[in-house]
């Protein structure tokens, strides 16, 4: 199915924080998830998930060139422009992400006016 573009600012909240407001489309599926809505505002429960995750923030230029950002602590997860990558994951036959310190350096750089956090 196309879609149009729309100009409608779509913001992804964990916990009323903000996480991104730069996506273009959430897809929840399994079994027993429900969403309810007040106004334009959007809940999602999933039936069954324990545990809790932790989105991470991350600290660097986002440009077209740097490819270095700083985390609070070692994320399992950098999703970077909407795309998810797991610690030791590879796109190709490049690794997506390397960790040292408390840095992660990405493949590529994640682009101006683009976005990038980690999960825990």
């Amino acid at each position: 199915m196309a879609r149009t573009a729309v100009s409608n600012r779509i913001r992804i909240l964990a916990n009323n924080i903000e996480v991104t407001d730069n996506v273009d489309s959430l897809d929840f599926t399994g079994g027993g998830v429900t969403l309810s809505a007040i106004g334009n505002a959007v809940s999602v429960a999933i039936p069954g998930v324990t545990g809790s995750f932790t989105i991470l923030s991350a600290t660097g230029t986002i440009n077209d060139t740097n490819q270095a950002f700083t985390f609070a602590q070692r994320p399992a997860i950098i999703v970077m422009n909407g795309i998810s990558y797991r610690d030791g994951a590879t796109t190709g036959s490049v690794v997506a992400w390397t960790w040292s310190g408390s840095t992660a350096t990405m493949f590529a750089p994640v682009g101006t006016g683009n976005s990038i956090y980690g999960i825990v």
